[in-house]
């Protein structure tokens, strides 16, 4: 074997003539007798190991092995979990939205990618907090969407106009901060973009606000509802008296 600490069977029944299966024979007997020290096979039955060295890189390759394995089989499971829950949240949305619903949604969806993939190439870290901030917001309002159908008719200008026009000044952002030369008009674009991401993300808060507009009318016209019955009964002079 000269210097090396680790051969196979095929290789020792080449050298000595025999079959894979003599020479694996032959090496247990030589361990048992003691004429190899620390000499260990292999689980596979296919490898000699005669230095401890060798048993030990073994033993942490196998260990490797099942490390990356085990993380393999997580993330197949992860991505199978997440396509079941994604074909399920696609057939619920396709039993309760029309298609015209669906297509709002999706057109939202794909705006929120293509702002998350503008936030990967801007470096501006003000910007990106901007970005990300946004993004929450359109993604609460394409979710309120989702479980509430009836509030896509006030949102048509969010997919038409709103997210459109925040795409494209992202767009243009991250042109002119590629520039090798940050010029008095280059700057003084980058700050009425960064001034306007501003005042989007305020502009989606209220249209994410507004979506809630007609259950508020509902919670307070029950509200007054209940305050009228409540005074009828005489039960609003007490312990329990409800205020507005």
């Amino acid at each position: 074997m000269g210097q090396r600490e680790a051969v196979t069977f095929d290789d020792i029944a080449a050298r000595m003539q025999v079959s894979p299966k003599a020479a694996l024979s032959t090496s247990r007997t030589l361990i048992k007798g003691g004429y190899l020290p620390q000499g260990r096979i292999d689980d596979e039955n296919t490898t000699l190991m005669v230095t401890e060295n060798a048993y030990h890189q073994y033993r942490q390759f196998q260990q490797s092995q099942r490390q990356t394995l085990a993380e393999r089989e997580a993330a197949e499971a992860a991505r199978a979990a997440e396509a079941a829950a994604r074909a399920a949240h696609e057939q619920d949305l396709s039993e309760r939205l029309t298609p015209e619903q669906r297509a709002f949604v999706a057109c939202g969806r794909d705006y929120l990618r293509q702002l998350r993939s503008l936030d990967e190439r801007i470096n501006d870290a003000a910007v990106s907090e901007r970005i990300v901030a946004i993004e929450e917001v359109v993604g609460r309002i394409l979710a309120r969407a989702e479980e509430e159908p009836a509030v896509i008719a006030g949102l048509d200008r969010l997919t038409a106009y709103y997210l459109p026009t925040t795409v494209k000044l992202l767009d243009a952002y991250d042109r002119l901060e590629e520039e090798p030369i940050q010029g008095d008009n280059i700057a003084s674009s980058r700050r009425e973009i960064e001034h306007t991401l501003e005042v989007l993300h305020g502009a989606f808060e209220k249209l994410f606000d507004d979506t809630y507009q007609d259950l508020s009318l509902d919670v307070s016209a029950d509200i007054s509802v209940l305050h009228a019955v409540l005074a009828q009964e005489g039960l609003t002079e007490g312990p329990f008296d409800v205020r507005p």
